[in-house]
């Protein structure tokens, strides 16, 4: 079964809804288990649902912090690995409540496509996510350290 863009940017859509939303259920369905984030500083696992609940619910107060208010998406490239995985590169797009970019974050994902049909992320690369949001913090006055 062959990945079609559409369907990709409906993972996207619902994953940026559930940000936008601070909805962590609502992200934490969009991924499998376990589910990996690989940074340059460290690896952070969940092995199960509620771990990942968890760990999304961790990022929340720093995106409120800054003023997240919608979070668009560019899919940037789309490149199948078997017939059940896909690595996508993407770029979020972070809005404050004027519209305003706040910043723009690139993320590497490998989807599969489980059992059900459904996409599901298991690994997530974010490129250069902390010091975007830590400059991001400076230009807003906001301490993310809090």
């Amino acid at each position: 079964m062959a990945f079609e863009n559409a369907e990709i940017y409906g993972y996207l859509s619902e994953y940026a809804a559930a940000l936008e939303s601070f909805d962590a259920e609502r992200a934490a369905a969009l991924w499998g288990t376990p589910s990996t984030v690989l940074t340059d500083e460290a690896v952070s696992v969940a092995h199960n649902h509620e771990d990942l609940v968890r760990e999304l619910q961790k990022n929340y107060p720093q995106y409120q912090k800054l003023g997240l208010a919608s979070v668009g998406n560019e899919l940037i490239e789309v490149n199948p690995l078997t017939e059940r995985l896909v690595r996508v590169r993407v770029r979020w797009v972070l809005h404050d409540r004027s519209g305003a970019i706040l910043t723009a974050i690139s993320y590497i994902y490998v989807l599969r496509r489980d059992d059900d049909g459904v996409l599901r992320a298991y690994v997530a690369v974010p490129i250069e996510e902390d010091e975007k949001l830590a400059r991001l913090a400076k230009r807003r006055g906001v301490a993310l350290d809090d």
